[in-house]
């Protein structure tokens, strides 16, 4: 019986025949959840764990067969028949268990942005973190100018340069100990988690706290930063500390672009794949998208939409759609507070052996 390292290199040299296509797709899937159940019985043989280099640098050449495993990692439906052919596909002592225990779930595919009363409303400490937050982030750019984004597990933060073209100043909290307790108990707020968990239908960990502050750039530009933040599961919520009008730079999406929509319906998503490519460049260009892109799924069926809320309301962001900031208007300002939600997925669990992917 063929080692899968073996058989994975074996079928890479003839991916030509559709057969073969097929069963080094349904191989690689079947390997993927293997890898993410985090079976007692660890297969060191599985490709996912003993060269996942080799499987980035496979998915980086193949864009159909990198999207197939994306998109059916995510939808148990299109899993299960591959699973109950598991012999037929992979011909090794599977260790696979039942994935009803692990992290499959049916997410609400037409969640991309939705708007919900806002419980949580800002004490006056809360304020006062944010603001501090902010002027904390900026003192530190600049005694440290070449900072653009670091992460310092040490002190629980992620500080991020002041992009005069972008018109916003931003300072993240890492769900530490180490941030303010407004902050942290926030992160850790049960009625925000069970919101977003009913909306996924999985369970979700916040993992960082955005302070963010949009007004009129100092270098105006017409340009739009079209993009989604990554291939991960995950969801935002952004919570107003003021209200957003049209006028103070609100949050636009297109709606029914997150990559499963954009695979089921056949439109373009070119940049899915260049996303996949280039993540591990520790830069978020890979996530920005053409603006012609966006005209050509704008143009074939929907309009742009914004997100205008009072500040007793929140958004619920799922990242992966298409969305953009938008300009402010002079002497206009936008104060948000955003939280990110990462979903407890089988995706995101796969490809997690692939540090790159995020």
């Amino acid at each position: 019986m063929k080692k899968p390292i073996d058989m994975l290199l074996a079928l890479v040299s003839q991916m030509d025949n559709p057969d073969v296509a097929l069963k080094l797709e349904n191989m690689l899937i079947l390997c993927a959840a293997e890898y993410a159940t985090r079976s007692p019985e660890r297969n060191p043989q599985n490709p996912f764990i003993a060269a996942p280099k080799l499987v980035k640098s496979l998915l980086d050449s193949n864009c159909e067969l990198f999207e197939n495993l994306y998109y059916i990692l995510g939808n148990p439906e299109k899993l299960s028949p591959i699973l109950t052919n598991a012999n037929y596909w992979y011909d090794k002592t599977f260790v696979l268990p039942d994935l009803n225990r692990y992290f499959l779930h049916n997410k609400n595919d037409d969640l991309d942005v939705k708007i919900f009363p806002n419980t949580t409303s800002p004490s006056h400490h809360l304020l006062e973190d944010y603001h501090r937050a902010l002027d904390e982030n900026d003192a530190y750019c600049l005694r440290n100018p070449s900072t653009c984004y670091l992460v310092d597990k040490e002190l629980g933060r992620i500080w991020v340069k002041l992009f005069e073209n972008e018109g916003r100043r931003r300072s993240y909290w890492l769900n530490t100990l180490k941030a303010p307790e407004t902050f942290y108990l926030l992160m850790n707020d049960p009625c925000l988690r069970t919101l977003v968990e009913q909306q996924v239908n999985a369970k979700v960990h916040c993992e960082s706290l955005l302070c963010e502050e949009v007004a009129t750039p100092l270098l105006p530009h017409q340009g739009r930063n079209w993009h989604i933040d990554k291939l991960a599961d995950q969801i935002k919520v952004m919570i107003p500390i003021e209200n957003i009008t049209e006028e103070s730079g609100p949050l636009c999406w297109l709606p029914n672009t997150t990559p499963e929509k954009l695979i089921e319906q056949k439109l373009p998503r070119e940049h899915l794949h260049h996303c996949f490519i280039y993540s591990g460049m520790k830069t978020t260009l890979a996530n920005f998208i053409p603006n012609k892109l966006v005209e050509g799924i704008i143009n074939s069926r929907l309009e742009e939409r914004t997100a205008a809320i009072k500040n007793d309301q929140l958004i619920l962001l799922n990242t992966r759609c298409i969305h953009s900031g938008s300009l402010a208007l002079s002497r206009k300002v936008r104060k948000t507070i955003t939280l990110t939600f990462k979903i407890n997925s089988l995706r995101n669990d796969a490809m997690n052996s692939l540090p790159c992917f995020y």
